[in-house]
């Protein structure tokens, strides 16, 4: 398994939504869009954004809302997948349906983080400084070690382990 590097994701995710001739496949929604300041602190839900790539399982089709965050709350971790990528289950705002997305298909926003991707105002290759994977985030950490009933430490351990 080979995942590829900040340059090739911006080059790749962060271009222009149509090329010269053709639409970019690679193109995502969230690399246009705004994130302003979370006004809670995020102990029991987190703000993701879900690439499109999450819509290959059709059974989450809910959770790609054209680049804009989801809140998910009930973190759990679930190993890993086919492929060898770390996977997270979790559910969307009340709702009872547990979705499962691989780590690769998922950004996590901080809550006390800002985000602007407006393109007269960064770089390309700022655009994905200010998100954070599901799993170097201290605050989903601790959620998910408490639902593994284990301390911090020993599931730090255990998704390091995994990677």
């Amino acid at each position: 398994m080979s995942l590829p590097t900040w340059g090739q994701l911006v080059s790749k995710y962060c271009s222009r939504r149509f090329n010269v001739d053709s639409e970019n496949p690679y193109y995502e929604d969230f690399s246009i869009r705004r994130y302003n300041y979370a006004t809670s602190m995020d102990k029991d839900r987190f703000r993701f954004v879900f690439l499109k790539d999450v819509m290959k399982d059709k059974s989450n089709k809910t959770l790609c809302r054209s680049g804009r965050f989801i809140w998910c709350s009930n973190l759990r971790y679930e190993g890993r997948d086919d492929q060898g990528f770390r996977q997270v289950s979790f559910t969307v705002d009340k709702g009872k349906k547990r979705f499962k997305v691989s780590e690769n298909n998922i950004l996590c926003i901080p809550s006390k983080i800002y985000v602007n991707n407006n393109k007269f105002f960064r770089s390309k290759l700022k655009t994905f400084y200010p998100f954070s994977s599901v799993f170097s985030y201290r605050n989903t950490l601790s959620q998910m070690a408490k639902d593994a009933q284990c301390t911090l430490g020993e599931f730090q351990e255990r998704v390091k382990q995994d990677s």
